[in-house]
């Protein structure tokens, strides 16, 4: 037989098994992200905080209306709700029908 270097029996018995060596006692020292993450989520909190105080108006007085536009009822309903509220029940009583008034054409429509 031939000890030729390609021929893989030459090569186990050329093996020489060995031990490890030690590893390095440098190492890199990671650092926790706990802190940034919970500084971030702080400064996110603080934000929308602020933006939240930010936001709110300061109060408007309110005027009073007396006739069914848009434009005057749209900013009375988002400013001030329950005198949008009243705004619409003496809207109501003033261009609606009375449907108990004696005579009219409702009471007519009404009788069986």
């Amino acid at each position: 037989m031939k000890s030729d270097p390609d021929d893989i029996e030459f090569r186990l018995r050329a093996f020489r098994p060995r031990r490890p060596a030690p590893l390095p006692e440098h190492f890199a020292l990671r650092r926790s992200r706990v802190p940034f993450l919970l500084t971030a989520a702080v400064a996110i909190a603080a934000m929308i905080v602020v933006a939240l105080r930010v936001d709110r108006r300061p109060a408007v007085p309110v005027e009073r209306v007396d006739t069914a536009t848009l434009g005057p009822l749209t900013s009375l309903a988002l400013s001030d709700p329950e005198a949008f509220d009243a705004a619409l029940a003496r809207i109501s009583s003033v261009s609606l029908p009375d449907v108990e008034r004696a005579g009219s054409a409702l009471q007519q429509l009404a009788q069986p």
